[in-house]
């Protein structure tokens, strides 16, 4: 029972409020007839997680994509929605956008020389000299960043380029030995021995 004139002071006598979403089938400047039916279709709460920030949005039916035009939030088409935009809310539904985001960056990474030793005939055993002095190199590597919501999930190398090959060091080690010298055998005229001397004896005289 009521006498109040139209629906919008029946509702301020109620305590009656229309909230946002909410679908009034008639105006609330509407005048009270007797045995008037009011109905009003209450909109679902829903919550967009956007990032790190929070919105309230309350519909009465539609999908993830309304709900998100709703709320005046933008989405860019490499953002990942979850639900998927076409899904149907429900209530109490929790929408979540997260922001993806690539970068691409340049850093040099250095290629380090080798160290290498060759024999060398013309240089004393033992001992060493260098050739070639070892310089490293420079290489480029363009790397492609993902990020979601600001954090880096991971990171790949797309292109590789050799600004200046390294040079590597080269050290010469000896291996001449000088031959030894050898001592000829020493050579001794033998002793000469004196034959025993012969003297004619005399014939006796006949």
């Amino acid at each position: 029972m009521t006498s109040e004139a139209t629906v919008g002071e029946f509702f301020d006598k109620n305590g009656i409020e229309i909230q946002d979403g909410d679908v009034l089938e008639v105006s609330e400047s509407t005048p009270i007839e007797e045995g008037m039916e009011i109905v009003i279709r209450r909109a679902m709460p829903l919550t967009i997680i956007h990032g790190n920030e929070k919105t309230q949005v309350r519909m009465l039916a539609g999908t993830v994509e309304e709900a998100l035009s709703r709320a005046n939030i933008e989405v860019d088409p490499e953002d990942e929605v979850y639900p998927v935009r076409d899904s149907y809310v429900s209530a109490g539904m929790s929408i979540n956008v997260i922001e993806v985001e690539t970068k691409t960056i340049t850093e040099q990474e250095t290629l380090y020389y080798k160290e290498l030793t060759k024999n060398d005939s013309t240089l004393a055993k033992g001992k060493t000299k260098l050739q070639t002095a070892g310089k490293n190199g420079v290489q480029e590597n363009t790397i492609e960043i993902t990020y979601k919501n600001g954090v880096e999930i991971s990171r790949k190398t797309v292109s590789e380029k050799v600004i200046s090959e390294p040079v590597d060091q080269v050290t010469l080690v000896g291996t001449y030995e000088a031959p030894k010298a050898t001592q000829k055998p020493s050579t001794s005229k033998p002793s000469s021995t004196k034959k025993p001397s012969t003297s004619n004896s005399s014939k006796p005289s006949y």
